[in-house]
Order: C-alpha cells, then structure tokens, then sequence
C-alpha cells in the first residue's frame, strides 16, 4: 500500500485502535458477516420465485445499480475531483468511446475484457477491506500489503479454476472473441498451480501471523474474520454451488453490500468534515435516515435503467445504451483501483487509519503519471488483439474439446447439437454430462 517500512523486530507495539471502521454492529452487519446471512436468505427467495427472476435483479439493480455510489463519489467530492481532474474527464471520454464502439462491432472482445477486469475487481474489494482493517491498529507495512495481495489472487484464482461452470463460461466468452485453442493439459496444469499457489500463500500468511505476534504487532482480529468469510464465501459461491447463475448472483450481492455501505459511511463523514467535500457529497451523505433510502433508491433506479434497455425495440439505441452501462462498469473497475488507496491522506483521515506521508506530488503528477497511463495497456493491447480476431458463432466444440470432463461444458453442446438437429451428437454429449455428474444435468436438464 505504501513505501517500505522498517522490520517488524525493529518496530514497537502501537497504542491501542478502534478496530472497526465504523462499530462493531455495522460492521460485521455490512461488511463483515453478509455471507452468513445471504445463504438462507437465498434459501427463502429461490422457495417464491425463479431463479432466472432473481439473478436478473441481481444483475441489473445490483451490479449495475452499485456503479453509481463510485460515480457519487468520484464526481460529487469536490476536493477528489480537484486531485484528480485529469483521470476524471479522460477516462469517461475514452472508456464510453470504445465500449459503445464495441457493442456495435466487437461486443464478444469487450464482453471478455469485462469478465477478466471484474474477477480482478471482486478479489481487490476484499483486499481492499484487509488492508483498512490492518491499518486501524496501525499494521501498514508493506510486506504484510504484499502477503494479503497474495492470498486474495490464489483463492480468487483457485475458486475460479476449480469451478467447472466458471471456467466453462469464460471460455466461452473467449472462444466467442476468438481466442486460439486451449488444451486440456495446460487447463489442468493452472490448476495444479493454483493448489500449489494457494498452499504457498497460506502457509506464508500463517508464517507471517506468528512472525508479527512474536514482536508484539498483532494483527487485527476483524480482518482475520473478514478474510475468512470473504474468501470462504467466494469458494462456496463459485465451487460448491452447482449452479454458476446461482452462485454469481450470492457473491454479487455481498460485493455490492459491502460498496454501498463503505461508500455510505465514508461520504457521510466527509460530509461532516467539511466545505472541501462539495455540495453534492454534503447534501446527500448527511446523517439523516431518510437520506439513506434516497441513496438506495437513487442505486436502483440507476440499476433498474439498464433493465429498461433490454426491453427497448429500436436495436440502435439499445445497443448505445447497452455500451454506456459498459462503460459505467468500466469506469467502476477503474475509479475503484485508485480512490480507496489508505496511503492518501485524505482517504485514511476518514477512514480513521494511520497515515504516513509521501513524497508530494504536483497536481498533474496526481491525475495521470507513466506508470499509470502504462498500466492502461492491459487494458488496450488484450482489446485491439481480439478485435484483428474473427468472431466464432459455435464454440461449444471448442469448450468441450478445452474441458472433456465438464459436465456443464457437455451439457452446453448437447443443447446446442439439439437445436440444431443433431439429436445422435446431443445424446452422445448428454451422456457425458451423466457420467462426470448426474447432479448438475439434473438441475439443467429441463
């Protein structure tokens, strides 16, 4: 998160710290303990309606919905639009530019750089949750930085390679955007990586644990909790549950809790601290109960506008409007990488955690720097190469061919060998899916 600091055998023990970002109750009910909650709350919901109905609200007024808090942030905060000016009005130029031009020409390229950019995103929101809970009890150092990013990456990753379902979808959306093959040996060696990964991170996080409790810096049990829960959760959703639709929509919710509710709390305090946050932030984050059902309403009517496009007959206006919720999540992704960082001072003096400083850095140095601008290439190089790509309309060969033992991967191309006509391939593929596992073609097979 910051500089290098000292050695811990070389640093005394701090004074006592609020542990919690805002009290024990409202955190572990928003940020902390959600996945203990949304289990049999999803129980109860799936008992009354469909599963199609509910993963569709999911979709739309949460995952589109919660874009807009970032949006308030971002543009209400006068002292935040200020520091960063230059990002502020580039970025919403470039990002809405190609992803409107890309839902007419390219939708199947873009689609994959938003799949791969919100798996960064899910696993950089935990982290990000680790770290403040780290710094409330002043454990700022980089190291410890390093080993959280470390964990998050192997169980993020590990939960999305053991899931057949997942892997099965993205392969798709890669296929789709003309990806070259992938064999089926170099899939199973990722996964034999991320075991090997996700050992070595844990072993290092428990290493480094006794290592900070032999010299007196204890990390904070919150965290240890948070990091728990979030990352247990995550396989839950994405290895455990069958249903890849079922499981996206569970963590999706608790992501979008978690947002709603730090963005909340940290406005309301900059509303409270303050000319310098803007007028938008004073008005709209004061500690009025009412306000809070205007934040949320205000969440799902923007969520609920992206529902509202699916319905619209005019395919052009459809299409421009399905690249401008793109671009919100794109932006999403982005602002989210740099507005929460606690190494900034005014983001740690609301957040109530130690801040060290840093060298300063001139206006333009803020908004946009080398480093920044380079790390965009991530973003560019993946998007023009799949765009000189050809689209593939069948890709279910490919898949399967990529995962022979996917059940999900083989159902998928029995449906599509039906549709077409193949009633012999589609049994033959059907009779796969039986074999690998006769649990997930039954919850599929109607």
């Amino acid at each position: 998160m910051s500089a290098s600091s000292p050695k811990l055998s070389q640093i005394s023990q701090p004074k006592a710290r609020n542990p919690w970002i805002v009290n024990w109750r409202h955190d572990l009910l928003w940020f902390v303990a959600p996945p203990l909650l949304l289990v049999p709350i999803f129980y109860e919901l799936l008992q009354k309606f469909p599963l199609a109905q509910v993963s569709l609200l999911v979709a739309t007024l949460g995952a589109v919905g919660h874009h807009l808090p970032g949006m308030l942030r971002a543009y209400g905060d006068a002292d935040l639009f200020a520091r960063y000016r230059i990002r502020f009005i580039a970025a919403p130029i470039f990002l809405v530019t190609v992803s409107v031009f890309y839902s007419f020409y390219r939708p199947d390229a873009l689609g994959l750089i938003i799949v791969s950019w919100g798996f960064w995103h899910s696993q950089a929101q935990v982290y990000g949750f680790l770290r403040i809970y780290d710094s409330k009890v002043g454990l700022t150092d980089q190291p410890s930085a390093w080993v959280d990013r470390f964990v998050c990456l192997s169980w993020f990753g590990g939960g999305i390679l053991m899931s057949d379902g997942r892997v099965t979808d993205f392969l798709k959306v890669y296929y789709s955007a003309g990806g070259g093959s992938i064999d089926p040996v170099w899939i199973e060696s990722l996964r034999t990586l991320a075991i090997v990964l996700m050992g070595a991170s844990t072993v290092l996080y428990g290493l480094r644990l006794i290592l900070q409790w032999r010299v007196g810096r204890h990390p904070n049990p919150v965290k240890i909790v948070a990091l728990i829960l979030s990352i247990g959760f995550w396989w839950y959703c994405m290895v455990v549950i069958r249903n890849v639709i079922l499981g996206v929509a569970m963590y999706e919710v608790f992501h979008d809790v978690q947002y709603l509710a730090i963005v909340w709390f940290f406005n309301r305090r900059r509303a409270e601290a303050g000319s310098s946050s803007g007028w938008l932030t004073q008005t709209l984050f004061r500690p009025r109960a009412r306000l809070v059902f205007v934040y949320v309403g205000l969440v799902l009517i923007y969520g609920a506008a992206s529902l509202w496009t699916r319905s619209l007959e005019v395919s052009r206006i459809q299409t421009v409007l399905t690249g401008l919720f793109a671009a919100s999540g794109l932006l999403h992704f982005y602002y989210d990488g740099f507005l929460w960082r606690i190494r900034d001072q005014k983001t740690s003096e609301t957040l109530g955690v130690e801040h060290r400083n840093e060298t300063a850095t001139s206006l333009l140095t803020a908004g946009l720097n080398w480093r920044h601008a380079g790390l965009w290439l991530l973003f560019a190089v993946p998007l023009v190469l799949f765009t000189l790509t050809p689209i593939r309309e069948e890709v279910h060969a490919q898949v399967v061919q990529s995962l022979p033992h996917s059940a999900q991967a083989n159902l998928n191309y029995a449906s599509w060998l039906r549709d077409q006509g193949d009633l012999e391939g589609a049994e033959r593929h059907l009779q796969a899916c039986l074999l690998y596992t006769s649990d997930a073609a039954d919850e599929h097979r109607d």
